[in-house]
């Protein structure tokens, strides 16, 4: 009898089962309307919906290895294209652009769920200070100052459930309520439409409202201290 055994949920990219220290960020309204309206509550736990048991292993076919490996390619070459126009580069899983003061950080995580056959995905968008890490010239997720979820920041608000289940369900390559072309497509303009203009309010430290941040996050305590070290300067 095979023995029962735990599969890592993700593959090539260090990403965390739950929240680092401080959490994913609140941000409300930005500045000038760039970012997601409202978005006023980040994910509790990088486990959202998605959960990681002891379950009998599963065995992918011969057939269904190959087909993973497929959408696989499909994924990351329109993400490329997509990503690239935005002035991004792609290193592994992970797609990078400086832009001013921040070095920008959106993470493609790939999970295999002990038990199931199917593949799902999730982004998670992050902004480091580069002047608090200089060393850091590929940071990754848990460098990041501000770290946020791709259906979080692309929903209307914290309730718009409806909206968080229909981006999902364009990382979902095992859903078929939409062709793969749609979803690709769908997932392009999000990122388009919500993404880009959300990470573009990170340039210049100076210029970001700190008050438009959640009273108690991580992210508007390092901006407000950033801030007035360069005025006392």
């Amino acid at each position: 009898m095979d023995k029962e055994k735990k599969t890592p949920p993700e593959e090539e990219v260090g990403h965390p089962e739950t929240l680092a220290t401080g959490g994913a960020e609140d941000p409300k309204t930005l500045d000038k309307g760039k970012a997601a309206d409202s978005v006023s509550e980040m994910a509790g736990s990088w486990q959202r919906n998605v959960a990681i048991i002891l379950k009998e292993p599963v065995t992918l076919t011969s057939a269904e290895k190959k087909e993973h490996g497929r959408v696989h390619r499909l994924v990351l070459k329109k993400m490329d294209v997509v990503f690239g126009e935005a002035g991004f580069e792609r290193k592994g899983l992970i797609w990078r652009r400086e832009m001013g003061d921040f070095i920008h950080v959106v993470s493609l995580v790939k999970y295999n769920i002990t038990g199931k056959k199917y593949l799902r995905y999730a982004l998670s968008v992050n902004a480091m200070i580069k002047e608090l890490k200089p060393k850091k010239q590929n940071p990754k997720d848990h460098d990041c100052h501000y770290r946020g979820r791709f259906e979080t920041i692309a929903a209307k608000n914290k309730d718009d459930q409806e909206e968080k289940w229909k981006i999902e369900e364009d990382l979902d390559f095992d859903d078929d309520s939409k062709t793969e072309n749609e979803k690709l497509e769908s997932l392009s303009q999000t990122l388009k439409e919500k993404i880009f203009p959300f990470l573009d309010v990170f340039d210049s430290v100076d210029d970001i409202d700190a008050e438009t941040f959640g009273k108690m996050t991580r992210i508007r305590r390092i901006l407000t201290e950033v801030q007035a070290k360069h005025a006392g300067q």
